[in-house]
């Protein structure tokens, strides 16, 4: 059995690239216009309609209309932060350089040949 469908989203416009899996038969992926071709063996298969959006569905062959159209699943909102890097180890490092150098330094210049 084959059936040509369009999935669009909710507001009309064609998904491509959404993903039709038949339980039961060929796997396929809408072209640019949102076109795809279902072909399985028996009516009631199960078919299961995915998109990269998030919208989904799952409904049997013989319920497919010439249109499915895939609603929109609104997702959180979730900000990623790095945490603040900590300059502490190289204040230690200095701090203990200016000090070893300070307790060396005999209250002479030093003089330095290049």
């Amino acid at each position: 059995m084959n059936k040509t469908i369009k999935i669009v989203d909710a507001e009309g416009n064609p998904l491509a690239g959404a993903h039709v899996m038949p339980e039961n038969g060929i796997k396929t992926i809408s072209n640019s216009a949102g076109v795809a071709n279902v072909e399985v063996s028996n009516q009631e298969t199960w078919v299961e309609i995915t998109h990269v959006s998030g919208a989904s569905t799952t409904m049997p062959f013989f319920d497919l209309t010439d249109s499915v159209t895939l609603g929109a699943n609104e997702l959180e909102t979730v900000e990623i932060t790095a945490k603040k890097k900590s300059n502490l180890k190289y204040w230690i490092a200095a701090m203990a350089f200016v000090a070893i150098v300070a307790a060396n330094a005999k209250n002479k210049p030093v003089k330095v040949k290049l």
